[in-house]
Order: C-alpha cells, then structure tokens, then sequence
C-alpha cells in the first residue's frame, strides 16, 4: 500500500523542521537526565598523617534499632537507629569512616559527638554520601571525645573509623557524567526526532501549520513585540520621574525601583494589547483573556518578593526539584534552604532586604548538598523541565525557579482558553473565577492548585457544551477529552473525585443505544481507573500517622475510629465548621488571599462580578432540557466536595475528637465554583449589551 505524504512543504523544510525538533528535545533530555555543569559537590578529605586511633567493630559500645548481620554488614531493624563507640578521650577535629565497598546509592549520615556531656542537636554534623563514594568525611569542632554516636538510616559496612587530629581540607569535586548518558540522550532525541518527521510527514502537517501561522499572524507578532518594547521604554520614563520626585530614594539607594518599573511597563503593555484588540475585527473574548492573563501573571512572578510566600512552598519546591530530574534528583544549597529554613517563609521589608535575599540564595545555587528522588504529581513536571533547562542553560537559582512559575502560568491560562473556547456561554463565569488573584497567585508560585482548578474547568467545559447541544452526539474522542480533563485535575488531589460523576448526568436525545452505550462505557471506565486510585491513596493516607503540622495528638486511624463510633457528634462538629466555612464572610480566603502576603481589600468587587456573571453570561443555550437535574447534582457536589475536604482535614491535620477542623483552607473550595456556578443560575439574563464591552469589563 503506498502511503502518501500529507505535508506539501518540500522534503528539505520538513528536515530542517525536524532537526529543529531534534535539538530542543536534546536541549530537553540532557537537561533532564545529565547534572548541569556548573553544579559540584564539596567533601571533606582527611590528611594520612594525623590519625590517632583507629575505631573497628569491636569498639562498639551499643545498637539501636540495628544489628551487625554474618555478613559484616549493619542492618537496620527499626526507627531511629544509630549505633556507639567508645571514645579515645583524645581531642579530634576529623572522623573518617572507611566503607567496605563504594556505595551503591545516595544516603544521608549524621554524627554525634561529645566531650563528655550528652549528645546534643548542636554537636552534630550531616554528611551525604553520594553513589560511588568510598568514605564518609565528618569535621567537627575540636573536642575531647568520650563517646561517638553514628546514625545508620540504610543498611552498610565499613572497615574502619579513623579519628583525625587535624581539620579536613574542603575540596570541590564536579559531578562524574558517563559519556554514556550523553550518548543515551543523544539516542532518545534522534527517535524522536525521526517519529516527529514521520508524523509531520505522513499524519498531521505539523510544520505545514507552523509556517502557516507564522505567515498569516507574523505581521501581528511584530507589532505585538513592538508594544511591548515601546511599552517598557515609557515605563522607564515614568519610572524615573516617580522615583525623582514622587517616591525619592529607595532602599536601594537609587530613586530607580526596578520592581515599580516593570509594573508601569506591564500596565502600559496590557492596556496597549487590550485597546488594539478590541479593535480587531477578529475579537476573541478568550484572546482578549490570554492577553490579560499573562500579564497580570507575569506581573505577580516578576514584582512579588522572592521567598517562602505561597502556601506549602517548600513542599512543592521539593516536587518540582525531583520532576526536574529523570531518576536522581540532585539537591542545591539553594533547594535546601527553601525546603527546611524557616527564614524563607517571610518576605523581605524592602526592595534592598529581597535583592540581598536573591544574591544569598544564587550563591548556593550550585553546591549540591544530596540527592532526592522519586515522583510527585504530574502538576509538577510542566515547571520541573522549565527548571531543568534554566538550570542546564547555567542560569542563577532564581532565575531558573521563575521560570518554572511561568510554566505554570502558561499551563494554567492555555487550559483556560480552551475552556473558554468550547463554551458557548458562562466564558466570563469562567474568566472572573481564573483571574481571583488567589488562583493566579497560585498559578505563579509552584503548587498544584492551578492545576486541579483549570482541568475541572476543561471538563466541565465539555460537559456544559455538549448538554447545550442535546442533538448532537458526544464523539468519542469528546467524550475522552472530557473525563480525561478530570482524571487530570484529580491527579494531584483526589479528593475531587466526585466531580466524575457529572458525566453520568449527560442529557442527550440519543440516536441509538450503540451510541449511548459506547458514551457510557468511557465515562464508567475512567471512573473506575480514578477510584482505584483514589482507594490506594486513601488506604496509605489513613494508615499513615497524619499531618504532623496539626500536633502531636493528630492520629489519622483514631479519628476514623472517632467519626464512625460518634457519627452524630461529628456531624454537628462538621456543619458547625461549614457554616463559617461557606459564608460569604470567608469568600476572600479564596479569591483575595496571597497566603503568607496576606489578603487584598477588593474581595467585595469580585463577589459583585461573579454575582453579576452568574447571573447574565447566558444564551438561549442555557435553556436546556434536564437542567434541573443538572443543578440538583452540581449543588450537591458543591455540598458534598465541602464536606469531603473538611473530614480529610480533620483526619489528618486535627487532633482526635477536637470540636472544630483545623487546616481546611479557603482555596480548596476554588475547583468546586465553576462546576456550580456555571448552571446554578440558568438559563439566567441575557443581556442585552455589546459583547465587546460586556467581556472586557
């Protein structure tokens, strides 16, 4: 059979496309599998002539938690293990453990030391041991040790303790790269390269349609590149005469504030973007929303203080640093700080205080102080590679960290649009939700929240336009799209489960039963696949000891146990909670709330305008058969998904039997508003105003 080639730019385009194509996923895969080479590691290396004693395993005073197998080998039996030698009442300043073979894989160590006091979190010193290494080097300070104590997290052996009386030279070692890695990657690019080129060839005409937008919107890409310039060059103008004799000296010491500057230019940009496209015979209410989007955004990202200010930052820093590796994820000074100093939950008072924040933490950017592994949610690999590539291009910490925030914005405001797109009315219901500056902080600091919120708006997109077609039958392909959007968003948080059962609510005039089945079997088979999931996760949360930021006494297995044998009392603790919870009165702690920035003063304007949207972005679409039903089940859900993510706060984050729920935050109830919004109030007022005007504002 002759296959023929749909592409009709000539052979030698479709190559250049393809080598193109060969190289970013190059850039992509070395970025994500090879250290970038600027990072390097700094040991310890003990001098050979200043050893006073040497320690074996007949030196070993005491085992906790582990024992010395046949083998030679310590094993580790239980939590907190560690194991004691008996000191040489001599001063040290070097400890060396000799290993029996080179480690197989990374692992941190702690030593205790003492001078004949009891150990202490300050004597102590941490030491990574890295695959392939041959020792363990602790310098400590001089002491007089009587007792050492060696903690053991992982099962290893070693030949000898070497006690040094002399401190260890500091020494910086790159990272070993195989050239085998680079060959693998260079392997991995080049099949793709050649599955793109024959897909591009001979199944969709990728670079056909690259050089067909770029011909038809080149002209507009220029101007729109023009504004932009233009704009940040009055921004500096206007700068520079706020900062003379408006503002004064700042800081800095200059009556230049960079920060102001690209606020000015942002402002001046989008009002530049907003006007020229209003006037563009070709309006697109989802357009004029990208536009504004990444420019409030990018604004957020850019002007924001750098630091801890986002909820659960070091948790999700963490995330993206090992979806920013494929296998081993190598840890900065810079990503420890951030994960474990509470420092950094705090911004800085003063433009001069959050500079010299961003100079420390770059300068730590590059030491690597351990290795992380394992995967956390697919929210978090879109700014995990953006991290890589930053990283791998050499770029400082900071820089390379905002630029995985503006992966997050850009996937955040592409799922949007395409929402919007699919919708034929409830867009501005939609738009006003995803532009709550809580929901766009989050989409510009690293969490999972954007995430969860724009997929559960993609397929409730779906949904509503195929019910506003009841004569038209879902394709398969929608039908995917559609329960594949809210496996997504539930991913990261399963809790949102429920959500995927409005497919099951579908009101359609079916044109035969073949059509109805096969629509029904994709809902039901990707509801399974969630709930086994969900179920799995459940299972590990429940049976684990729960959030212990809640205290000591949250126990997740007591207060299941609670809830079940006091099923009233629980109850009445729970609408207790949700009265104050669903209040209007606490709406701002999920639409104006910048977490540790605090909240904003116009929570009252947005409530207005989703009022206002609710109630009036309609069409006659919205005049559907089996709405009703649609809007008992989509109030329910509100109701039920409320109450879900209130008892999973109590079971993990409350003490047992406590009268109220603690840590059930206001933005767990963003993903739920539009499925109940967007049908609540329909079929509504259409109003009878411009489009134009009625979405821009």
């Amino acid at each position: 059979m002759k296959i023929e080639v749909k592409n009709k730019l000539s052979v030698a385009s479709r190559v250049i496309f393809a080598i193109v194509f060969f190289l970013i996923t190059l850039l992509c895969v070395v970025s994500l599998t090879v250290p970038a080479p600027q990072l390097y590691i700094e040991k310890n290396i003990a001098r050979s002539d200043d050893i006073v004693a040497t320690l074996d395993y007949s030196d070993i005073k005491y085992f906790n938690n582990c024992e010395l197998n046949p083998d030679g080998e310590i094993v580790v039996t239980g939590y907190d293990s560690y194991i004691l030698f008996s000191g040489c009442d001599i001063d040290i300043q070097t400890v060396k453990v000799v290993l029996n073979k080179r480690a197989d894989t990374g692992f941190s160590t702690m030593l205790y030391y003492d001078d004949g006091s009891e150990f202490d979190e300050i004597k102590t010193q941490t030491e990574y041991v890295y695959p392939n290494d041959e020792y363990i080097c602790y310098s400590i300070l001089k002491s007089n040790n009587t007792n050492l104590r060696l903690d053991v997290d992982v099962d290893y052996s070693f030949s000898a303790i070497e006690l040094h009386s002399e401190k260890a030279e500091v020494v910086k070692e790159n990272i070993y790269v195989s050239i085998w890695e680079y060959a693998v990657a260079i392997l991995v690019s080049l099949i793709i390269a050649v599955v793109f080129y024959l897909f591009d060839s001979f199944i969709y005409p990728v670079s056909e349609k690259i050089k067909e937008f770029y011909f038809k919107h080149y002209k507009g890409i220029f101007k729109g590149s023009l504004i932009i310039l233009i704009s940040f060059v009055l921004a500096i103008g206007i700068e520079a005469i706020l900062g003379k004799y408006v503002f004064g000296i700042s800081s800095t010491g200059s009556f230049f504030n960079g920060y102001r500057c690209i606020f000015v230019g942002l402002i001046v940009s989008a009002v530049a973007f907003l006007i020229m496209h209003i006037k563009n015979g070709a309006y697109s209410s989802e357009k004029l929303f990208v536009l504004l989007m990444l420019h409030v955004g990018v604004a957020m990202i850019l002007c924001a203080p750098f630091g801890h200010i986002c909820w659960d930052y070091d948790s999700h820093t963490k995330f993206v640093l090992e979806q920013s590796y494929i296998g081993e994820a190598y840890k900065t000074a810079a990503d420890d700080a951030i994960i474990t100093t509470k420092e950094f939950y705090f911004e800085k008072e003063t433009a001069l205080d959050n500079l010299n924040n961003i100079e420390y933490i770059n300068s730590l950017g590059n030491e690597v102080v351990g290795i992380n592994s394992g995967f956390s949610t697919i929210a978090h690999i879109p700014a995990g590679v953006c991290m890589a590539i930053g990283r791998f291009l050499g770029l400082p910490y900071v820089t390379y960290t905002i630029f995985g925030r503006i992966a997050n914005l850009f996937i955040y405001t592409l799922i949007c649009y395409f929402a919007m797109r699919k919708l034929k009315s409830g867009k501005m219901i939609l738009a006003t939700i995803a532009f709550f500056p809580t929901n766009v902080f989050l989409a510009t600091n690293y969490s999972y929240d954007f995430w969860v919120t724009s997929f559960i708006m993609l397929g409730m997109a779906y949904f509503i336009n195929e019910i506003q077609q009841p004569q038209k039958m879902p394709s398969a392909l929608d039908a995917i799209i559609m329960c594949g959007a809210f496996i997504l968003a539930c991913i990261p948080k399963q809790i949102y489960m429920p959500v995927m059962i409005l497919p099951f609510f579908m009101y359609k005039k079916w044109k035969s039963t073949k059509e109805r089945k096969k629509y029904y079997i994709i809902c039901a088979l990707m509801f399974i696949l969630m709930f086994v999931l969900l179920a799995l996760r459940s299972y590990r949360s429940v049976t684990g000891g729960g959030d212990m930021r809640g205290g000591s006494e949250v126990n997740s297995m007591g207060q299941v146990s609670f809830i079940l044998s006091e099923p009233l009392h629980y109850a009445k603790v729970l609408l207790n909670f949700l009265k104050t919870y669903l209040s209007v009165g606490s709406m701002k702690n999920y639409i104006t709330l910048f977490a540790y920035l605090n909240g904003g003063i116009l929570e009252w304007v947005f409530i207005a305008m989703i009022i206002v949207t609710t109630l009036t972005d309609k069409y006659a679409d919205d005049r559907f058969k089996g709405l009703w039903l649609v809007r008992i089940v989509s109030i329910a859900l509100f109701f039920g998904l409320s109450c879900l993510v209130a008892t999973s706060m109590y079971v993990a984050f409350t003490a047992v039997g406590s009268e109220t729920i603690q840590g059930c935050q206001g933005r767990y109830l963003t993903p739920a508003l539009f499925p109940l919004l967007v049908v609540i109030a329909s079929p509504g007022i259409v109003p009878k105003i411009n489009r134009k005007i009625y979405d821009t504002v």
